[in-house]
């Protein structure tokens, strides 16, 4: 399956979050929210 290109689903939300280390952020989209999990930076 090829999904090149700029398309729908490669936009997962719009705006962005503060980042301050590891821990969980909501990130706002027009129709709902993605939630990501960051464990660790290095």
């Amino acid at each position: 399956m090829d999904d090149t290109g700029i398309n729908a689903d490669d936009v997962l939300a719009q705006g962005c979050e503060p980042f301050q280390g590891p821990g969980a952020y909501n990130i706002p989209g027009p129709n709902s929210e993605v939630t990501i999990a960051v464990y660790h930076v290095g």
